[in-house]
């Protein structure tokens, strides 16, 4: 199964505006697992560790069980969308 993932913080004002535009292009996928992680979080704070987060926003797409793929920063929703053609 394809995975997507977006690292954000609650103080992080770059990953407020991304917050929107994830949930836009994400809600209608279909195939893919969607999750989301609050770097602050114990939760996150392990996945951030699993998949060498640094920075937030960051997006990990998974697909196929290949090699995780990291985007940084903020993307718009053509951009993200490409990547989970």
């Amino acid at each position: 199964m394809n995975k997507v993932m977006k690292f954000h913080a609650d103080w992080c004002g770059p990953c407020k505006n991304y917050g929107p535009i994830f949930e836009q292009v994400t809600k209608g996928l279909k195939d893919w697992k969607v999750e989301e992680y609050n770097i602050e979080s114990p939760k996150g704070t392990e996945m951030s560790v699993t998949y060498g987060i640094n920075s937030v926003p960051s997006t990990v797409i998974i697909v196929d069980g290949k090699e995780p793929r990291k985007l940084i920063g903020t993307l718009s929703a053509a951009e993200l969308a490409k990547e989970l053609v």
